[in-house]
């Protein structure tokens, strides 16, 4: 039987293993794996519906985050080059859209800080549990950070205003093709 101690010696040995990995996640993309155009968001934005319309046009980063570019939560200086489309919405209506789909859990490690790689380690009965806190201090960070970025590559658009901006989403990827504003997807 493990004493006290020793339980949280193997806890915190698991907390720093998950820590690592989650702090070095965005450092580990290789230079030569990261498209010249990304579309990131926090979730809960339409954004894959918009990917979906958008590879068919042009190279993104991967739809289903296998990459794990569509939801990181700050910049990196080795995605500066890449053109990014930042999608956003309420924070309020993006938890609740997390939530209804179970994307809670998943979410708050792919976009928080500090201590967040600590969900790792809860069992699954703590799927439960609301997030709603530390989940939408993530996504105002987010949202704050990317809004924030001032440079010619970074787009930011409101959900709202997705329908009525795709000309200028079409320009900033430098799609020229008019099947593009033709098919876009219905809101």
């Amino acid at each position: 039987m493990l004493s006290v101690k020793s339980k949280w010696r193997y806890l915190l040995a698991r907390y720093d293993t998950c820590y690592r990995i989650f702090s070095l996640r965005l450092n580990r993309i290789s230079d030569r794996d990261i498209p010249p155009n990304l579309v990131i968001s926090p979730g809960g934005v339409a954004t894959t519906t918009l990917m979906r319309h958008i590879q068919s046009f042009i190279h993104i980063n991967h739809i289903d985050d296998v990459d794990g570019l569509k939801h990181i939560p700050y910049l990196v200086p080795k995605l500066s080059k890449a053109r990014v489309l930042y999608l956003y919405h309420d924070p309020e209506i993006i938890y609740q859209s997390l939530r209804r789909r179970t994307y809670c859990r998943k979410h708050m490690r792919k976009l928080g800080r500090a201590l967040w790689p600590l969900i790792a380690l809860l069992p699954s009965y703590f799927d439960k549990m609301t997030f709603q806190k530390p989940l939408l201090s993530a996504i105002n960070k987010q949202i704050e950070t990317f809004r924030a970025y001032d440079s010619d590559l970074v787009l930011c658009i409101e959900y709202n205003d997705i329908w009525e901006r795709k000309e200028d989403i079409a320009k900033h990827f430098g799609i020229t093709d008019p099947a593009f504003i033709r098919d876009f997807p219905q809101k």
